[in-house]
């Protein structure tokens, strides 16, 4: 443009109103030009912000995919402890009967024959084993349940703070977006479509499992008196 005004002003062409006019042009250039750096520089400056925020929602989607995968087997351990503590049951239950059983048949023979006082105290001492390993299991099914029902708030918690955070932010780089008016596309938008769809489903099972578990637990110490 300057070039332009110095050919003009050389050859004795110069004109008040044409320069006034190339002048304005080239302010309107030169400000187009800082309008398109502002951009690239705010362009950059948020998908490095886009980068921060995807890795944020990766790493809290794959804690909520670590505890999903810690219940479902604290789960499991749960379940086998349970069966465990009604075989305990049970073998106590039929101990007891045996030994009342040979007692009654001791009393019967006058109490003296060593060979059913020999198997009564056999019994007996087995009898004390299964009771201290009932108690155990108890004791330690205690502690799971406790902890499956910490990491079900937990899960709670964070499933759902994934899919409030997810939201947010997909709204909120659109709304940048578009006021820049340029085109954004997040890793975490994708992935939070994908991963809290298939999560949800398996979600909702697990956590109804932990429910599930807990009643039968329950249910189960009822039964013996517990």
């Amino acid at each position: 443009m300057q070039e332009i005004q110095a050919e003009l002003v050389k050859n004795g062409n110069a004109d008040d109103a044409l320069v006034k006019q190339l002048n304005h042009k080239e302010a309107q250039i030169k400000e187009l030009k800082g309008k398109i750096n502002n951009l690239e520089a705010n362009e950059t400056k948020l998908q490095e912000t886009i980068k921060q925020k995807d890795e944020e929602i990766k790493q809290l989607q794959q804690r909520v995919q670590e505890q999903v995968e810690q219940i479902i087997k604290l789960t499991a351990e749960i379940e086998n402890n349970i069966e465990t503590f009604k075989q305990q049951a049970m073998k106590i239950q039929q101990l007891e009967g045996a030994i009342a059983g040979l007692e009654g048949a001791s009393g019967f023979l006058g109490g003296d024959n060593k060979e059913l006082l020999h198997e009564i105290n056999k019994l007996k001492t087995q009898l004390d084993a299964e009771k201290a390993a009932h108690i155990a299991t108890k004791e330690r099914l205690e502690k799971k349940i406790v902890k499956l029902n910490e990491d079900n708030l937990r899960l709670t918690n964070d499933s759902e703070q994934l899919k409030e955070k997810g939201k947010s932010w997909q709204t909120g780089v659109k709304n940048v977006g578009a006021a820049v008016n340029i085109v954004i596309s997040t890793k975490a938008g994708v992935m939070m479509g994908a991963t809290w769809g298939s999560a949800a489903g398996p979600l909702g099972t697990v956590l109804g499992g932990v429910a599930a578990v807990a009643s039968k637990w329950d249910t189960v110490k009822k039964w013996f008196n517990w």
